[in-house]
């Protein structure tokens, strides 16, 4: 089928607010949102992008857009968007819920866990005619079911346009079960002429009556059927989480229902979807065809019944896809594609009705393919795949698309996977700086001649900000010449009006370009300008002349300008805005242009202008404003980030405080990338990674000193941190380096060594962030290890840090052995220096972010001193005091790469045959050690998540604790030669300090993990977590969370023992002293943190082992000891 060769009606965009922006899935300001209008039928089609996340309030009506105003509904309709939480991740069923009102304002509503970064609108239809008919509803018999449907003042209608029929209008608020039931029925002459199955917005009110709309942000299975039967099935609640997940809550539906967004056709003309080859069976194939599309149109439902319904350039798909194909489905995988001439304009995203799922998530592209880019449902037989289709409406393509997909079986969206397809928008190119040159030192009638030929170059007239209201600069107001204050008084005063009268002379340098004969001739005719005024002006032709000679160049004036106006053209027509380029050049504004600002508005503080000013030279500012831009498009809402930064929503490259950067080996060197250049003008960030789920061994050493511990170096402040106490940095020798790392990292290595006996090459790359510690001021030797061959998950990290503290303490308690003597030195630096502190615990929880190379630090510190001294003789908690954020000035920097020899001696035992540096920070350029020191890996490639296989001989398991109190943990026991199968909870420790000190280490600790919370952008748990002691005894220490947090509404009456989300209790800790017994019990995601602060606080697991766990793995790799152990 042919594609249409016009449109009816134009396509109008509608007006969407300052801080959103048009968004095409890949680049910021793409096409914008759409309104399309056929008769009475107004459908919106495309998705937009929030620009200033922070600047939206959660729980109340934030308006977007306005649509035209043909478009407005007599009507409220509501939609459930679906809603990505950053620009490069995917939907995962969430929504917002959002509302055409009656004056036209398109509204949005969301919960705090779900702050939109991307809106999609495509299928949001209404009628805004009148309505042909109510729909009837049956009579329930109250004995079967306790549903009591009523309608609502917007009663459910029917509304017709040609063959399409919508639904609209709501019930007042009932509870659905889970159950399917019948409640209505349409009349003759509106019932489709096939099943559907769809969605329907499940409205609420909202708690605060301030005008706002219902909220849609549930929905219910809503079917159709070809006698007319509406039939209802409720379900669980589905909600998102604190962390962007969605859960589901095993209680029953209730709202009022909505029939906005139902949808079908009314006519026989459909066309069958075809099904992907390589869904097929082989026995689908042979199929006759012909007889296939009469089974889809007329038959009973079979497996394969969707079709496609075109009017007037709108196109509406009914139906199912059902396939039996035995290989999984890939996200990239083609579905099914439409007919030609059923293609969208451009690529459409809508939420179906799912099986297993709620919802589904349904991408259609410019070539008509479909795909299920989330994944699809199984069959009803538990094989293949099903996705419906039902209710997705769009706009269809006028002409079909230049060119053809790259693989006609693969979606072709990479999103910024692909560099070439990503665009980044600069505020800066090559003929924004031509143009900057010409703006600088022209004039009015050299800008026409050059805006005269930049429009012939660009075939069309350029929208050039040099109109009746702006003037070229110069001296003052109205000089649009630049020329001196003399000049410029005798022109404006004596010479303009008469000599443009008399003869037609306007512009200043026409009257220097004439001869001195005909110079004094028009003077003539300037009474007011007096002898000296006529000598004045004869003087400047003859210095302006001898300029010219010196500096002329045949064929300067025109060929320069035709050149000039032709390059400018050529790039600002390719460019997307143009006329932003051009505005900001004549107020010498080297920021963003306005509609850049526009898609980013940032507030840049004094102290970043000067940063910036100092470090980023003028030709380097394009590349500082495209780094910019790359990290606001990854910027994200949700809590499933990938990046934060340090400095939270005061950083200068985020609003938000968090990004989310695709694991994709393109995007990761772009992001290393961009952190270099930076960091090579002094420009560093403050950015902490997350580790994915597995992850190379990382880990960080950390010892302190105090300020004084030596006297320093001639010309410093201070004294350098001690750092040779850890390791000796590398040599080099021209090209060569080389250098001994020092015993301790070689100790460090034979403890991984016998973790991994099978590796006989080791090699790690280490990093250090050294220097003067502001928050605590002290001196900080600090370095960061990487370990690229070892890669392990949050399991297996903390066995290798158990298994090297064995090793340490059991060296240190040998008296006279180095390892003796280096912790001696080390207490006697900072008490804090133990090695169980020396080697930091935070690195091997996967919860835990790590400073990127190269990225600075920032933390919270007391401001006022005397609140520092208070906090230290114990009157002022460390919660209670006024804090600052500020950086430490210690960026983390490339030292080296060590590698490490083993082989095996005589005896058949390993040794560490050679320990040496080979490479240094100048062996690699900085965007590779950023690259080698990053703890994330993509978790789509095979080979860089495979865990590296280790051996946990007899040796290594003495070095673990008896009782961990953690899962993947047995005792080891010598006399059954296996392994317990009963460890304690986790909630209870043991510990021997005095009531007041331990009282005084749970406050210190608190607050440093409150401060993380803050960091980690979790303010609502960081709320959860501030409690206070209640009671303090010598034998008694009682703390408590606050308990605002327990209930938000006013009565928990109707909340009682029904499961309520609502009803949270306040964690508890109470500390009994003379059973030396701790006991922490509250709600799951608030122990968590609270549960890393009681291990901080010299506590030991409980020694009474009660809850049973299983290890199948290690069961399996020590088979008779396990049986051993438990029989």
């Amino acid at each position: 089928m042919a594609f249409p060769t016009e449109e009816k009606d134009p396509l109008v965009p509608v007006d969407v607010r300052q801080e959103w922006a048009g968004f095409d899935l890949v680049k910021v300001g793409g096409e914008k949102l759409l309104s399309c209008k056929r008769g009475n039928l107004v459908l919106l089609s495309g998705c937009i992008t929030t620009t200033a996340p922070m600047k939206q309030k959660a729980n109340f009506d934030i308006t977007v857009g306005q649509v035209p105003i043909h478009c407005v509904p007599k009507r409220f309709v509501p939609f459930v968007a679906p809603t990505a939480m950053s620009r490069y991740e995917g939907i995962r069923q969430c929504s917002t819920s959002a509302t055409v009102r009656r004056d036209g304002r398109l509204v949005i509503n969301f919960s705090k866990n779900t702050n939109p970064m991307v809106l999609h609108f495509s299928g949001l239809a209404f009628n805004v005619g009148e309505p042909v008919q109510e729909i009837e509803f049956l009579q329930l018999d109250p004995k079967e079911s306790k549903l009591t449907l009523r309608p609502s003042d917007d009663p459910p209608a029917i509304q017709c346009e040609g063959k399409i029929v919508t639904l609209q209008g709501c019930l007042q608020e009932a509870a659905y079960g889970f159950a399917s039931q019948n409640i209505a029925r349409l009349p003759e002459g509106f019932r489709p002429r096939r099943e559907i199955r769809c969605m329907a917005p499940l409205l609420r009110r909202c708690q605060e009556d301030f005008g706002q709309c219902d909220l849609a942000d549930q929905s219910i299975a809503l079917t159709l059927k070809p006698d007319g039967t509406v039939a209802v099935q409720g379900g669980n609640i589905h909600m998102v989480d604190q962390k962007g997940n969605m859960r589901v809550l095993p209680q029953k539906k209730a709202g009022m229902l909505s029939f906005d967004g139902i949808r079908f056709f009314l006519g026989n003309d459909a066309v069958p979807i075809e099904l992907s080859s390589l869904l097929k069976t082989e026995e689908e194939k042979k199929k006759d065809e012909k007889k296939n599309k009469l089974l889809q149109l007329f038959g009973p439902r079979v497996k394969n019944t969707a079709v496609a319904c075109k009017q007037d350039g709108i196109i509406l798909l009914e139906g199912s896809l059902d396939w039996d194909a035995n290989r999984p489905l890939h996200n990239k995988q083609v579905i099914a594609t439409l007919p030609k001439g059923y293609w969208p304009r451009r690529r459409e995203t809508f939420f179906t009705r799912g099986c297993q799922e709620e919802r589904r998530r349904v991408d259609i592209d410019v070539y008509g393919r479909i795909f299920c880019t989330e994944g699809a449902d199984r069959a009803s037989d538990g094989g293949g795949g099903y996705v419906d289709l039902s209710g997705i409406l769009f706009i269809g393509a006028a002409q079909p698309p230049s060119g053809a997909p790259l693989d006609p079986d693969t979606d072709d969206l990479r999103l910024v996977y692909n560099p070439n397809t990503s665009e980044v928008p600069a505020s800066s190119f090559k003929g924004r700086e031509l143009l900057e040159k010409f703006i600088k030192r022209c004039n009015v009638y050299e800008w026409k001649l050059l805006h005269n030929a930049m429009a012939r170059g660009a075939g069309r007239r350029m929208l050039t900000p040099l109109g009746d209201s702006v003037k070229i600069r110069g001296w003052e107001r109205g000089n649009e010449y630049n020329l001196g204050k003399r000049e410029h008084s005798l022109w404006r005063d004596c010479l303009k009006g008469p000599l443009g009268e008399r003869y037609g002379i306007s512009t200043w340098h026409t009257l220097m370009h004439l001869s001195y004969r005909k110079l004094d001739e028009v003077l003539d005719c300037c009474p007011d300008l007096g002898d000296e005024g006529r000598r004045h002006i004869k003087g400047i032709k003859r210095t302006l002349e001898g300029e010219w000679e010196r500096s002329r160049r045949p064929g300067l004036t025109f060929r320069h300008l035709e050149s000039l106006a032709q390059e400018i053209a050529d790039q600002m027509s390719r460019h997307w805005d143009f006329r932003a380029q051009l505005q900001g050049l004549l107020k010498n504004d080297f920021r963003a242009p306005s509609t850049i600002e526009h898609l980013f508005p940032r507030h840049v503080n004094r102290s970043q202008a000067e940063i910036i000013k100092a470090n980023v030279h003028e030709k380097d500012f394009h590349r500082f404003e495209e780094i910019r831009q790359f990290f606001f498009l990854h910027e994200t809402t949700g809590s499933n980030m990938t990046h934060c930064t340090l400095m939270g929503a005061q950083d200068m490259f985020t609003t938000t405080g968090k990004w989310h950067f695709p694991d994709a080996k393109e995007v990761q060197m772009q992001l290393f990338e961009n952190i270099a250049w930076l960091a090579e003008r002094n420009i560093y960030h403050y950015i902490s990674e997350r580790q994915t789920p597995r992850f190379p061994f990382i880990e960080d050493f950390d010892i302190q000193a105090e300020v004084d511990w030596k006297e320093p170096d001639p010309g410093q402040i201070r004294p350098d941190p001690p750092d040779e106490l850890i390791l000796q940095k590398p040599q080099r020798d021209g090209d060569e380096v080389f250098g001994d790392p020092g015993l301790f990292l070689k100790y460090r290595a034979m403890a991984i060594h016998m973790i991994y006996p099978q590796i006989e090459n080791l090699y790690c790359l280490v990093y250090s962030a050294s220097g003067y510690n502001k928050g605590k001021e002290m001196m900080k030797s600090s370095f960061h290890l990487v370990w690229p061959q070892l890669v392990v998950d949050p399991d297996r990290a903390p066995v290798i840090r158990y298994v090297t503290l064995g090793i340490y303490k059991n060296e240190t308690n040998k008296p006279g052995s180095p390892l003796n003597q280096m912790q001696r030195r080390l207490m006697e630096l900072h008490e804090s220096n133990e090695w169980e502190l020396v080697f930091d615990s935070t690195t091997i929880n996967a919860r835990n972010g790590l400073r990127l190379p190269y990225s600075d630090k920032a933390s919270m510190v007391v401001k006022d001193p005397g609140d520092r001294e208070k906090i230290k003789r114990g009157e002022l908690s460390k919660n209670s005091a006024f804090k600052v954020r500020i950086t430490e000035g210690r960026p983390s920097r490339a030292v080296g790469r060590l590698d490490f020899t083993f082989r095996k001696d005589e005896d058949g035992q390993d040794v560490l045959e050679d320990a040496r540096w080979v490479a240094d920070e100048r062996s690699y350029t900085r965007a590779e050690w950023i690259k080698m020191g990053s703890c994330r890996r993509d978790q789509n490639s095979q080979e860089a998540t495979e865990i590296t296989p280790w051996q946990l001989g007899p040796d290594v398991m003495k070095m673990l604790p008896k009782k961990p109190g953690e899962k993947y943990y047995r005792e080891y026991d010598e006399n059954l030669e296996g392994f317990t199968t009963h460890v304690p909870y986790p909630n209870i420790m043991r510990c021997s300090l005095p009531t007041r000190e331990f009282v005084d280490i749970w406050d210190e600790q608190l607050a440093e993990e409150m401060d993380a919370l803050e960091e980690e952008m979790e303010p609502e748990l960081r709320v959860r977590i501030a409690g206070q002691w209640v009671s303090i005894t010598e034998d008694q220490a009682i703390w408590r969370a606050p308990a605002v947090t327990q209930f938000p509404d006013k009565f928990p009456d109707w909340d009682w023992g029904v499961g309520s989300y609502k009803l949270l209790r306040p964690a508890e800790l109470t500390y009994i002293r003379k059973k030396g017994k701790i006991i922490l019990d509250g709600p799951k995601d608030v122990l968590e943190p609270l549960l890393r602060v009681l291990a901080l606080c010299r506590t030991e697991p409980d020694d009474h082992p009660i809850m049973p766990i299983y290890d199948v793995t290690k069961m399996e790799r020590y088979p008779g000891s396990c049986w051993g152990a438990t029989n």
